[in-house]
């Protein structure tokens, strides 16, 4: 579908439509119903009938228009990440970092971030049904408790659920397998980390995980692995990455990262060098250092697909020699097994075991074992007679090759748990309602181990139930209550549950160390090498023809794998590499989209065997020449109303055995032209970068060299001084360029707090999201090997503020402590303002996007914000009403105890790259971060003077690998 100028004026025609007629009285009504249920928690929301416990001291009673925060956790994949919930009179608002929580420390991620929004969603499964007709839980709970199969020991019945760290549910499993003890469970995600637990068995002879500890990492090589860009420990990682390269004096040191990949992810635009590789190419990189570090024996086939890369690998193995014990080589979860197997023994070669990694237990039930592998195998094997799926869009996300849904077609049975009636619910014949994880008791692991409680907020609103309520019912358990299922582990000690609750965790409850495991087999690892590389198809991509490309799937940073598809704030959410939206593309190198006589936007086909999609292109630069990408997650059929039809669905393309790679796949461009939703067109800095985005080498640095480049000390000219601003606090900002990332998790963080709404695709391409804060990403070089520098880029709340000068009406004002405010009811809409703003920070409100809400949607607004209409000028207010709430509550309660000022995106960003405070008190850390040497104002020659500053990103270079020579 091509989106051209005459169908997009034709959608801004309809809206400019909608937006003209009146409030029907009707309308009227639905409003004012929706507004008097924010005033409390009747109506829409209703609190959990068990007590819940907040994370700070439990009050005598609610004190209306006060927020209280609740500790819980989201998971993803089994993994659970602490999180603080706030509530404002019994509706969750907000979720923020836990920062007792080891897996948090008190970050959090997008997808943390907009699960709020998907409690809300009126398309979410709303009820029980049997054969298409609405039924009860209790009719369901006693037709799954009295199949056929009950007769047989479990013979018949076929469980599939999603991966799963629950002990409660552990305990429930434990309890079915010995009650059916033959009955098959199986467990099913498209982002497994089987070849992770594999690598470490053929490593170790068992199942463990790494864990990572990158404080005490001076050199990392990650091998494929977006370890800052998602994983178990991303908030962790990406904190403990930061805090090595925090520069306040010349002196100080950093941490060096070494990225080899095929696409360009968030660690590969972080790292310090990076080498753009075929997907094969990493094996063989990964093989030259086991060769040369482990003394491990590698085939000779590795030795020549290395050889174009000889001088880079060389370097980075004296680098990891000379830094033994301080060193770290992480392997991707999409490689092979062998390559986790070989990282493992060079970390071990270089007495990495026991400083930047230890091995623990996996959290994941029976992680390793095969109810973890094929599920179209599994479900074969099993000629189930019933199929239960519980939270699994198991339908949507496996490969076509060896599709579900015939197999669970033949079944007599099925039954399916979730939270939408998406592919997996239109194929079972029986269906309930998931109940939401902010509306449902649980618990689960982090990637540590450590026991996280999940506890609900509200009822469920749709009347879901939990997938623990099912096991119970199939453990044969009177007692089927999620909340008494997870309390009973705490009967003799309900002090404990108590503290557990309030925490978000159980203390002392992650996994010892293992210490036990013996050196890597060598031996095997080499002779496992040696078969894959005789079992991989050896070409050499050719990307001035069609053919030869070799396709590398992914999660996507939007819907992850398809179970984020329905949620708004994800799906309008600008890609961290690319600035994409509502879509996913096929990324390809600059050299490839060359020899196709390609530019982004025009459609391709790709091709493997017999199965094909089409899908607009994506031009990256940095991308391996002879690799395009594409994203899991989109293509939905069924249950994703917001991006039905939107992008095209990679599991087409995924091999049967749900491998992350694609060789020798055809690219074809055939004819068609989209107009992409991206909400950055231009990357390149055109000589800029001393004004807009600094950057240097650390051996720049540390010589007190300049910067980037040459330049003189610019004195801007200026007519008008501003009057002092009398208060006595004065905001500011400081953002460090050396540390972000770009993940972009303070971007829905700010849509969250400030109310800020979505455009959708169409919004997107004609230029009007309405994000008040952007992640500007700029490649610094040549194409082949850019450095990326990422910059948030928010109002800069000038004091001299070009956008106050030309407002006719006197709507944008300065306060007297240092803000650039807006006042809705004076806007008229002229967009002087935003035209006279250099920074481009400003978002006008062309139409009344919240009108089209339902009540239900309307609950996910934060009432200390302002839910704006249309023809208001909206932006980056420093979270004001945070300040406000923090100033009141000093003159009230002057010497109570209170958590620390944070804007939303700061509160967020999982490397505490920004920083928010008082720039008049020079002992403030904001203060100090605007005196560092590194500080800079963006287009400063302009004489803006703003109050937010950057610290110039600082690139700990190896001398032996010099731009351009790789």
């Amino acid at each position: 579908m091509s989106h051209d100028t005459g169908h997009r004026a034709s959608a801004l025609a309809r809206m400019l439509d909608e937006t003209r007629d009146p409030i029907a009285r009707r309308d009227f009504l639905v409003r004012m119903s929706a507004a008097l249920g924010l005033a409390g928690v009747t109506g829409c929301t209703r609190a959990p009938r068990e007590q819940i416990v907040p994370y700070v001291v439990q009050p005598p009673e609610v004190t209306p228009g006060k927020p209280t925060s609740y500790a819980s956790a989201t998971v993803l994949d089994g993994y659970a990440t602490g999180v603080l919930v706030e509530s404002h009179e019994g509706r969750p608002t907000k979720v923020e970092g836990n920062p007792e929580h080891p897996a948090s420390l008190g970050a959090s991620s997008a997808f943390d971030q907009a699960s709020v929004l998907s409690l809300y969603d009126p398309s979410r499964a709303q009820a029980v049904k049997q054969g298409g007709s609405t039924s009860t839980w209790q009719d369901v709970a006693t037709a799954i408790a009295s199949g056929p199969w009950t007769a047989m020991g479990g013979k018949g019945l076929h469980l599939v659920m999603a991966p799963t760290s629950s002990p409660t549910a552990a305990i429930l499993l434990k309890e079915i397998r010995e009650r059916y003890p033959n009955a098959a469970i199986s467990f099913h995600a498209p982002a497994s980390r089987r070849n992770a637990w594999q690598g470490a068995r053929l490593a170790y002879g068992k199942v463990v995980e790494p864990r990572f500890d990158l404080r005490a990492a001076d050199v990392i090589v990650a091998l494929d692995a977006d370890f800052l860009g998602h994983g178990p420990a991303q908030l962790r990682l990406s904190r403990q990455f930061a805090d090595r390269r925090r520069l306040a004096r010349h002196e100080d040191g950093m941490n060096r990262l070494y990225a080899v990949d095929s696409l360009l992810s968030v660690t590969g635009a972080s790292a310090d060098h990076r080498l753009r590789v075929g997907r094969s190419e990493v094996m063989a990189f990964a093989a030259m250092l086991f060769a040369a570090i482990a003394s491990g024996k590698v085939p000779q086939e590795a030795a020549e697909i290395a050889a174009p890369h000889r001088r880079w690998v060389e370097a980075v193995i004296r680098d990891l020699l000379a830094h033994r014990r301080r060193s770290l080589v992480i392997a991707g979860d999409t490689q092979p097994a062998v390559v986790h197997a070989m990282a493992h023994a060079i970390n071990t070669a270089l007495g990495n075991v026991g400083t930047t990694v230890t091995f623990g237990p996996s959290p994941i039930i029976e992680a390793g074992e095969p109810s973890h592998g094929h599920l179209a195998d599994a479900l074969e094997n099993s000629a189930a007679d019933t199929v239960i799926v519980l939270g699994a869009n198991a339908v949507y996300a496996s490969p076509a090759e060896r599709p579900i849904a015939p197999i669970l077609a033949r079944a007599r049975n099925s039954a399916y748990v979730g939270l939408y009636d998406d592919e997996t619910a239109r194929v079972c014949l029986t269906t309930i309602a998931e109940a939401h994880p902010l509306e449902s008791w649980g618990d689960a692991r982090a990637f540590d181990g450590t026991v996280s409680i999940i506890q609900p907020l509200v009822d469920p609103l749709f009347g879901g139930r939990s997938v623990l309520d099912v096991l119970a019912v199939l453990a044969g358990r009177k007692q089927t209550n999620a909340y008494d299922l997870v309390r009973e582990r705490f009967k003799n000690d309900p002090a404990r549950f108590r503290r557990a609750l309030r925490r978000g965790f159980e203390e002392g409850s992650a996994f010892d160390v293992v210490t036990d495991l013996s050196s890597p087999d060598l031996a095997t690892i080499g002779t496992v090498l040696a078969s894959s590389f005789v079992r991989a198809e050896r070409h050499r991509p050719t990307p001035e023809v069609e053919h030869g490309f070799d396709l590398v799937l992914t999660t996507d940073p939007h819907t992850y794998d398809g179970r984020f598809a329905n949620d708004a704030w994800l799906l309008e959410l600008p890609s961290p590499i690319g600035k994409l939206t509502w879509t996913n593309a096929a990324t390809l190198s600059v050299e490839a989209a060359a020899a196709l006589d390609l530019a982004s936007g025009d459609e391709v086909e790709i091709r493997a065997g017999e199965r094909s999609v089409r899908v607009p292109a994506l031009v990256v630069p940095g991308q391996a020449t002879g690799t395009v990408g594409l994203s899991l997650g989109w293509g939905r059929t069924a249950g994703a109303e917001l991006s039905a039809g939107l992008g095209a669905n990679a599991y087409e393309l995924r091999p049967a055995d749900e491998a992350w790679h694609v060789p020798d796949v055809t690219v074809r461009k055939t004819g068609e032209r989209h107009v992409l939703p991206i909400t950055q067109i231009h990357q390149g800095l055109e000589g800029r970068d001393e004004s807009i985005a600094r950057h240097a080498t650390l051996s720049a640095w540390t010589s007190r060299e300049p910067k980037s480049k040459e330049s003189k000390p610019k004195r801007p000219l200026s007519i008008f001084n501003p009057p002092t601003m009398p208060a006595k606090r004065q905001w500011g900002m400081a953002v460090d360029l050396a540390v972000c990332t770009g993940c972009s998790a303070c971007v829905v963080a700010c849509q969250a707090e400030n109310n800020v709404p979505t455009v959708g695709a169409d919004g997107v391409r004609l230029g009007r999201a309405m994000h008040w804060l952007r992640i500007d990403a700029y490649a610094v070089g040549s194409h082949d090997f850019p450095r990326m520098v990422t910059e948030p880029m928010l109002c800069q709340h000038c004091e001299k503020a070009p956008c106050e000068y030309v407002c006719p009406v006197n709507a944008t004002v300065h306060s007297e402590d240092g803000l650039n405010q807006m006042v809705y009811n004076r806007c008229v809409g002229t967009r002087f303002c935003s035209n006279n703003c250099p920074y481009k920070v400003r978002r006008f409100n062309w139409f009344d996007f919240h009108r089209t809400e339902t009540p239900k949607e309307q609950l996910v607004h934060n009432p200390d914000v302002t839910v704006r209409e249309r023809g208001v000028m909206e932006k980056c207010t420093f979270c004001v009403q945070r300040i406000r709430e923090y100033e009141i509550s000093e003159r009230v309660e002057p010497n109570a105890p209170r958590k620390p000022l944070q804007t939303a995106c700061q509160q967020a960003c999982p490397t505490g790259a920004i920083v928010f405070g008082d720039v008049a008190d020079r002992e403030s850390e904001v203060a100090k971060l605007h005196r560092n040497e590194r500080a800079f104002a963006v287009l400063d020659e302009l004489g803006t003077v703003p109050r937010v500053r950057y610290l110039a990103k600082i690139i700990n270079d190896n001398p032996e690998l010099e731009e351009g020579k790789r």
